[in-house]
């Protein structure tokens, strides 16, 4: 029965950590700055976008309010077409794990799930979402192999 016990305290305080990592996320991921990347590199390198930070940036635009699913594939749609039309050559990445830092949002887990299956259904965009975090074995081996400029 203590044993029991025992990983119910460490099964707990694992869960604490990971809302308080969830929280840390989400609320530092708003205070990014918005920078062009095309001042850093040459356009045909290859990069790699999250997709996690791709959909809180659009949904966190001053002119979406949450509710207007179109608006918001819009404005993914505008933003990866201006990386497009200016020679960038990327895949989005959307990790399995990530998906736990919005479990205090749950209204952003459906528009989570229906962007990855725009944009694998919709475009032509490459979407990677088969790795389940970036400690993984499988993302390590996709980084020498693919070997992206960031």
């Amino acid at each position: 029965m203590e044993t029991q016990g025992a990983a119910r305290m460490g099964s707990q305080k694992y869960m604490m950590f990971l809302k308080e990592m969830s929280q840390l996320i989400l609320t530092e991921m708003p205070k990014a700055n918005y920078d062009s990347l095309f001042n850093d590199f040459v356009e045909s390198e290859f990069f790699l976008i999250d997709g996690d930070a791709l959909l809180i940036t659009c949904f966190l635009a001053q002119s979406f309010e949450p509710g207007q699913n179109l608006h918001f594939f819009y404005l993914v749609e505008r933003y990866l077409v201006d990386l497009i039309s200016k020679g960038g050559q990327f895949a989005i990445v959307f990790f399995k794990d990530a998906e736990y830092a919005y479990f205090n949002f749950p209204e952003l887990l459906p528009l989570r799930r229906a962007l990855i299956l725009h944009l694998e259904h919709n475009t032509t965009v490459d979407v990677r979402t088969t790795f389940s975090g970036c400690l993984s074995q499988e993302w390590q081996t996709f980084l020498e192999d693919s070997y992206p400029y960031f």
